[in-house]
């Protein structure tokens, strides 16, 4: 989060869908004064699979805090962009995410320091699963590099990978059943516990 006087302003170029990481009825979005929905509005009832916001085309939006908050992951992504559309997870206090899916990307948000992804599942192709510190609305430009890169199913399996990232899109490699948990930490005992090197 990055608030100076309890304001951050952002647009929206093409309508946008934004995404928060838990409740919150301090932390509010405006448009020229006019309120849209809090971060407990944006979350919905389940904040760890929070189903987002969709904001029309526009200027002067403003992330407000009305009171008291603690850190946030806020993502608003751009109805253009890749992969647009697909849902994200968050954990909440101490519990982790197990993403359990069919579908290629898994795209999670966290104000934690960290997160160890580990307990694999699935039957990867060669060189995945990859992991990226964006969101899915990137993960498609060929330019962009990820920060684990699976080198065989074997050691897939036996990887944990820790990411410091808020925001991170795991990319399986293909449509199918697959999955992988994710527990997040302070990052002061996070370390990397793989018995076989990984490619980062």
């Amino acid at each position: 989060n990055d608030i100076v006087n309890n304001v951050a302003a952002f647009t929206c170029d093409d309508g946008c869908q934004v995404f928060v990481d838990g409740w919150n009825d301090n932390l509010t979005i405006t448009q020229n004064g006019k309120f849209i929905a809090s971060f407990t509005d944006i979350s919905g009832t389940q904040p760890n699979k929070p189903v987002g916001l969709m904001i029309a085309k526009g200027t002067n939006y403003k992330v407000q805090a009305e009171g008291p908050y603690t850190n946030f992951v806020m993502w608003v992504v751009n109805s253009k962009a890749a992969n647009f559309g697909l849902g994200v997870a968050a954990p909440q206090g101490t519990k982790g995410i197990q993403f359990i899916g069919t579908g290629r990307y898994a795209t999670l948000l966290s104000s934690f320091n960290m997160l160890e992804y580990h307990s694999w599942t699935g039957t990867f192709p060669a060189g995945y699963p990859k992991i990226y510190t964006m969101g899915y609305d990137s993960v498609a430009d060929t330019r962009c590099r990820p920060v684990y890169e699976g080198r065989s199913q074997y050691n897939v399996e036996q990887s944990r990978p820790v990411i410091v990232a808020p925001i991170v899109t795991v990319d399986f490699g293909y449509s199918g059943t697959h999955s992988v948990q994710a527990n997040q930490g302070d990052g002061t005992k996070g370390t990397f516990k793989s018995s076989v090197s990984s490619t980062v």
